[in-house]
């Protein structure tokens, strides 16, 4: 192409390529628009709460651990449009060490011991657990109390309340999480992580344990769940503000762990995936297991 035709192209194509690149520097503008806002360490924040008001079901893994000793928990549950639990519990005290089972229902729970090794007393590794063993008990349901609000935990299993709730039911949840101030972050001090090619944003969190009671009964209300309907919020006024850190992916917009003071540590994963909960066909009562157990125990 020569001068000529070269001056004539241009001339007569010059307003399509202003016309196209005007598209793309304004392209990139929303982009990046969209961008900030979409990571915005606030919006990431609340969203991931609401998400959580609308979730079918979660895996929790929580562990700690002291000199010898130590507690491990996977907890997979469902509440909402369907209410199933199963936990397994890892416990280690020096060489001995306890496993069991459970499966919750709003009913009932149904446990069995997985394993139980004495550790290292002589008799007690004599003894037949053939009675023991992958035998389920039936006995009166406290899974889902301990979903909602843990047992013996500094702040139950979830900092969020994480089901599936109707749209206005999630509506007036987050209007009373937000105006009860159940949360207090600083939002300009997020610490931001690249891993596995995904951002995480890790907040650190304060909450006081007598508005987190408050807020975990109108959900459990709300789901149907009646466990904690005796709790009275008023017992946890004095108790002093819970710290922890919880870390959210950006992308997703998902609580994927919690760690609190003291080495109280949870991961989050397998959103909405189905709880297996097939009940069993036979069991003995609970105490009766606690029995069998009481005379092998560790």
């Amino acid at each position: 192409m020569d001068d000529t035709a070269y001056y004539d192209f241009w001339r007569k194509h010059w307003i399509h390529a202003v016309f196209v690149l005007a598209c793309a520097i304004a392209g990139l503008g929303i982009w990046l628009h969209h961008n900030r806002i979409a990571t915005n360490p606030q919006r990431v924040f609340w969203s991931m709460v609401s998400q959580s008001l609308a979730t079918s079901s979660v895996t929790v893994s929580s562990s700690q651990a002291r000199d010898n000793d130590s507690v491990s928990q996977t907890l997979a549950f469902a509440l909402g449009s369907t209410n199933a639990a199963r936990s397994q519990v890892d416990i280690k005290q020096g060489d001995a060490q306890v496993v069991t089972e459970v499966i919750g229902t709003p009913q009932a729970d149904y446990t069995r011991y997985l394993k139980v090794k004495p550790g290292s007393s002589a008799a007690a590794g004599k003894v037949d657990q053939s009675k023991l063993i992958n035998v389920w008990a039936k006995g009166d349901p406290q899974l889902f109390g301990q979903a909602l609000l843990g047992l013996g935990l500094s702040l139950g299993s979830v900092p969020v309340p994480i089901g599936q709730v109707t749209g206005e039911q999630r509506a007036m949840l987050l209007k009373e999480i937000r105006e009860r101030a159940l949360y207090q972050i600083r939002f300009d001090k997020v610490h931001k992580a690249h891993r596995d090619g995904r951002l995480y944003y890790t907040y650190d969190v304060e909450t006081m344990p007598f508005v987190y009671v408050q807020i975990m009964k109108m959900f459990a209300r709300d789901i149907g769940i009646r466990s904690l309907e005796n709790i009275d919020a008023l017992e946890y006024r004095d108790l002093s503000k819970i710290t922890m850190q919880l870390t959210v992916d950006v992308r997703a917009h998902r609580l994927t762990k919690a760690v609190y003071k003291g080495g109280f540590t949870q991961t989050y994963g397998a959103y909405d995936v189905p709880v297996e909960s097939t009940l069993p066909a036979k069991t003995i009562p609970l105490d009766e297991l606690r029995k069998r157990f009481a005379g092998i125990a560790p």
